[in-house]
């Protein structure tokens, strides 16, 4: 057992504590927010030269059980949740024997870790102040990975970085130009670029609508995480973002004048300290633009349909799909992954749920704290059709926190629960 072990071991007790603490008191908003700031850090316990799981994970089911989230009173959307989380164990169990075990029951844990943060989620009253904390908490998170993106290129061989993970921590080096493409502590660069993509929205709108000098500072500095990735979908994303906040907001855009342009100012003054700063990004962001021309990188939805995989694994579409998230590469699209993974009934059962909250919230965006919720969901829908967030615990716990907020907002007063202490 060496130091790293120790170490983990500490640092699991630590927050272990504090998430029971945190549980006990019924202080929820802070248990969740303690939860949303260990995820972006993926300290996992390791065996077999495999990741197995982790200490979020460990941490979210801790909170669920000392919570009794268990218990609580069923919504429609805690039902559609369950019955999808239900329909992929059915498609592991069918399809048991031609799985690797140990890759299906951590491909399911990542549902099930997920689904019981959404319950967990569920025991906080929804008012705005609660949904800004939660995600300035998630801001911070991210905001520390453009940190260690930092370290990534300076000390790319920097063995602290194992303490995270039996993967190696080095940036992509993009084909045969002096391009770098960041990711942090988080693996994938598409996803992080999203998160980055709808962090970047977020703030940016709450700043304007609710005068938050705080999210209006911070917006252009996660827009340098985004650039970071050189996540072309994520860029798209933020893009589509802004302009949907100015659809939804078009009626108070007057009154939003001068906010809007002293955002507009400080992204122009920090982007522009950043390529003076490294130069190196501008030609990487103009290199993967000129890949939108080639066909096998454009990860267009058309093109993913097309791929080969399909004919090589003789696909064909069945009821309970093939219980793994892959043919041996993703699929970069969650719904045709969906598909594969859990058939047409595992498939159906999350779009359902999709959907029905998408629409829960479409019903209830006269709040504008809603209607920022609506453009983040709107962005994820768009967003998947060309990535899957299944790739990784990290981002499937990330997207059941959106989830659960997305709920909340609707079944939810809007009313501030007086006994939360922020």
């Amino acid at each position: 057992m060496n130091w790293i072990l120790y170490f983990k071991i500490l640092v699991l007790i630590f927050t272990l504590s504090v998430t029971i603490r945190l549980a006990v008191m019924s202080k929820y908003v802070l248990l969740v927010a303690f939860i949303v700031l260990l995820i972006p850090f993926p300290i996992t316990f390791n065996a077999m030269g495999k990741d197995l799981v982790n200490m979020s994970t460990i941490n979210i089911f801790c909170a669920y059980f000392v919570t009794k989230s268990y218990c609580q009173k069923l919504s429609r959307y805690h039902i559609l949740a369950l019955i999808f989380v239900l329909m992929s164990a059915i498609s592991i169990l069918i399809n048991w024997v031609q799985l690797d075990y140990l890759s299906a029951i951590r491909q399911f844990s990542y549902i099930v870790s997920g689904f019981a943060l959404f319950s967990v989620i569920h025991n906080i009253q929804f008012d705005r102040r609660t949904i800004q904390f939660l995600f300035r908490c998630l801001m911070i998170g991210f905001l520390m990975q453009i940190v260690v993106s930092i370290i990534q290129y300076h000390f790319p061989e920097n063995n602290i970085m194992r303490f995270f993970s039996t993967r190696t921590y080095v940036p992509q080096y993009a084909e045969d130009l002096n391009h770098f493409r960041f990711s942090g502590l988080l693996f994938d660069y598409e996803l992080t670029g999203f998160y980055f993509s709808i962090l970047f929205v977020v703030s940016s709108w709450i700043g304007i609508v609710y005068k938050r000098f705080f999210e209006m500072t911070i917006a252009p500095i996660l827009l340098i995480g985004l650039l970071l990735t050189l996540s072309r979908g994520g860029i798209i994303v933020a893009f589509l973002g802004i302009l949907f906040g100015v659809f939804l907001f078009s009626r108070h855009l007057r009154d939003y004048m001068f906010r809007i342009v002293f955002v507009v100012f400080l992204i122009f003054v920090v982007t522009g300290i950043y390529y003076l700063v490294f130069p190196k990004g501008i030609d990487g962001l103009i290199f993967r633009v000129e890949q939108l021309s080639e066909p096998e990188y454009s990860g267009s939805f058309l093109s993913v349909v097309n791929r080969e995989v399909w004919q090589t694994e003789n696909f064909s579409l069945t009821w309970f799909g093939t219980g793994k998230s892959s043919p041996g590469m993703w699929l970069h699209s969650l719904y045709l992954t969906l598909l594969y993974q859990n058939g047409l009934l595992g498939y159906l059962s999350f779009l359902t749920f999709l959907i029905v909250l998408f629409l829960g919230v479409w019903l209830n965006r006269k709040q504008e704290i809603v209607s920022i919720l609506l453009i983040v969901c709107v962005l994820f829908m768009v967003h998947e059709l060309k990535v899957e967030h299944i790739r990784t615990v990290v981002f499937e716990e990330l997207t059941w926190f959106l989830f659960g907020l997305f709920a909340i907002s609707v079944t939810k007063n809007d009313q501030a629960n007086k006994k939360l202490i922020f």
